[in-house]
């Protein structure tokens, strides 16, 4: 499957698309038994009074009834306009005085992570200045709880408190919150408060729809490339679908056994999404000069993520809410920074990670604010934050497909020129010479090594094949023909010794052996007077196959193992071969090509090929 940004587009776009009809008439269908009840307008809330109760030690009773001539607390309570009460991660325990309009109303508190709620309304109906609750018998009008710590549920079902209010007269709330003391308060007749509740959950099913689509694209690409860094993608976007449906209060619809679990280690949640998004980054800049810096924020990451999990074990949250809070606010700018200082020409590959993050940022940013209390908590505010986090999953799968575009390409480019290193005048000249005086000597031999030759040849010279994978056997029967063609060239001074065991079908890359068999003559044993010998080892190393070539000549020189590491010399062509192994094994498998050099004594290459992949061909 060819990745681009047109392949992305047309899927997520296609995905949009359908999601959003179904979205429309899912609400269609649910609007209309709705839409046959009375029109009424929701009544505002344009005033509260509010009292911090920092002890959390006062009761209903000790606040009841509430006037000036009898209550004591009276002069504490603050006036304060509007219909929210935003004090962001206060200890307290806050209580709340309004007065509702009219009878059989919906009263609304948004705060999906509210722990407890507890409502006292009246009994008696009466619309007066005092809450008919006496201090004496609290229990004659109505209490009502609900919140994801609470011992009971008494509100509607929904992702945050909901009370239908059957009596018309003032209502006393508690609110407490370990995680964000905002809430927004809103009055809402019954066709109003189900319109919502049906448009609220679509909408969080649409959001979620999204993100899940773009998870699964990124997973069925990641089983035709096995690129780590679509892989860790995902676990970004898993990270955040968790994360945000505990936020967001949908576990209490989805799970509400677990809704209590859940929410508590929600700052862990957000911890192991900041770190999914670090080692995202990483993953991205470890190929450049930021690799270092990149992995200190990685640490970072781990190091706060262990945090928020001690803390949360032992049941300080706060101290969780303080370090998750901080480590975006850290990990999101410096992962910009380190984007934003890439060489020229990675900028045009990473214009689309560098967007992704700045979009991050400014979720984190909206989320920071309300968390603090400077954004009240609304369905506006965590709306905006999940459609940015919507839309920097999408823009994050857009580079990816860039990203996979251009390593194809670099694949592409990089086989191309490995091809032209098969072809080596000298080596065909020196073969045709060996088998030219050995023919009268030894007919039976010649025509062993004529067949070793054409094997060769077979090999070398089949462009197709090169970018095929081939099975493990058949290129270490290449390697076998190739051994004795050498041996017959250096009258037998170099041995081969092949250790090999059994790792069943695995499949690698063609031509991925010889050329490192060819490095340690050339460059090991040649100049060795003596010779030497060469082992060639296939092992299974727990889940990986590990593959090495090594000899006992005289070593790598300095010049060669730069030019391995830094890329062939272009005028003169040397070094291209093992580069290109390297960059291949890079490219297809994600692994890097080991080098052991001992000067003077020999040198050993070797690498690990991922033993799912073994595994993945052997069910094929």
């Amino acid at each position: 499957m060819q990745l681009s940004w047109i392949r992305v587009k047309q899927v997520l776009l296609g995905f949009v698309f359908v999601t959003l009809v179904a979205v429309i008439a899912t609400a269609v269908l649910l609007g209309l038994d709705q839409g046959k009840a009375e029109q009424m307008p929701n009544h505002e809330i344009n005033h509260l009074r509010v009292l911090e109760d920092e002890d959390g030690t006062l009761q209903a009773s000790d606040l009841l009834p509430l006037n000036a001539t009898t209550d004591e607390l009276y002069d504490k309570w603050q006036d304060q306009d509007g219909p929210s009460l935003a004090k962001g991660q206060s200890g307290s325990v806050w209580w709340v005085l309004l007065e509702s309009p009219a009878p059989d109303l919906y009263l609304s508190i948004f705060n999906p992570t509210v722990e407890s709620v507890t409502v006292y309304t009246s009994g008696t109906g009466a619309a007066d200045t005092t809450l008919a609750l006496s201090s004496d018998h609290p229990s004659e009008g109505h209490v009502l709880q609900a919140g994801w710590g609470s011992p009971s549920d008494d509100s509607e079902h929904f992702i945050y408190p909901v009370f239908a209010i059957s009596n018309q007269g003032p209502v006393l709330i508690r609110l407490y919150s370990r995680y964000v003391q905002s809430y927004t308060f809103s009055w809402h007749y019954a066709h109003s408060f189900y319109s919502q509740r049906s448009w609220t959950t679509t909408l969080l099913g649409f959001f979620v729809g999204i993100l899940t689509a773009v998870m699964l694209f990124n997973f069925l690409s990641y089983r035709k490339t096995k690129d780590t860094m679509l892989l860790t993608f995902m676990i970004f976007i898993l990270s955040v679908i968790v994360h945000q449906m505990a936020i967001l209060g949908a576990v209490q619809l989805l799970l509400p056994n677990k809704a209590n679990e859940l929410i508590k280690y929600v700052g862990v949640l957000g911890g192991l999404m900041s770190l999914a998004g670090a080692l995202l980054a990483d993953s991205f800049l470890r190929q450049t000069r930021m690799a270092r810096a990149s992995r200190l924020v990685v640490l970072f990451s781990v190091a706060s993520l262990l945090s928020a999990t001690i803390l949360t074990w032992f049941n300080q949250i706060q101290l969780v809410n303080n370090v998750t809070n901080a480590t975006p606010m850290i990990v999101i700018p410096a992962t910009i920074a380190f984007l934003l200082s890439l060489p020229r020409a990675d900028q045009v590959r990473s214009r689309y990670f560098t967007s992704a993050w700045i979009i991050m940022f400014l979720a984190i940013v909206v989320h920071y604010l309300r968390i603090q209390g400077l954004v009240p908590n609304t369905l506006g505010s965590l709306s905006l934050t999940i459609v940015l986090i919507v839309l920097e999953s999408f823009v994050l799968a857009t580079g990816l497909a860039a990203q996979t575009a251009v390593y194809k390409n670099q694949a592409q480019a990089h086989e191309l020129a490995f091809l032209r290193t098969q072809i080596q005048p000298h080596f065909l000249f020196n073969t045709l010479n060996v088998l030219a005086a050995l023919a009268p000597i030894d007919g039976k031999k010649t025509r062993g090594l004529i067949l070793d030759f054409a094997s060769y040849l077979r090999t070398s010279f089949d462009f197709k094949a090169l970018s095929q994978d081939v099975t493990l056997e058949n290129e270490l029967e290449a390697i076998e023909a190739y051994a004795r063609i050498s041996q017959a060239r250096f009258e037998n001074r170099i041995q081969f010794d092949f250790e090999i065991e059994d790792v069943g079908p695995l499949r690698i890359p063609n031509l991925i052996l010889q050329p490192l068999v060819e490095n340690a003559i050339r460059h090991g044993l040649r100049h060795k007077p003596e010779g030497g010998q060469i082992a060639i080892r296939v092992q299974r190393v727990q889940n990986k196959v590990r593959i090495e070539v090594e000899d006992n000549g005289t070593g790598l020189s300095a010049e060669a193992l730069e030019r391995i590491h830094q890329g062939p010399d272009d005028a003169t062509g040397s070094g291209v071969g093992l580069y290109n192994i390297r960059e291949r094994l890079r490219l297809r498998f994600q692994t890097e090509l080991h080098i052991e050099n001992f000067p003077g004594y020999g040198a050993k290459f070797w690498f690990e090929i991922p033993a799912e992949r073994r595994k993945r061909h052997q069910e094929a």
